[in-house]
């Protein structure tokens, strides 16, 4: 497995905080919690599904 970096743990610490008030939690949100772009975050996304910390449910 992958090295867990901090940026790593922020992602998924903003995730976590935001699923304790939303069930869904989308990467506009994941974005605007973080100050960062939607770019950057789909791409820790990406990453942090191919390391299966996360996992994307499809409508």
């Amino acid at each position: 497995m992958a090295e867990l970096r901090e940026t790593h743990l922020r992602y998924l610490l903003a995730i976590y905080e935001l699923g304790k008030t939303t069930p869904d939690v989308g990467i506009q949100a994941v974005a605007k919690a973080l100050n960062c772009s939607k770019a950057s975050a789909t791409k820790m996304m990406v990453i942090l599904m191919d390391m299966n910390l996360l996992v994307r449910k499809i409508k």
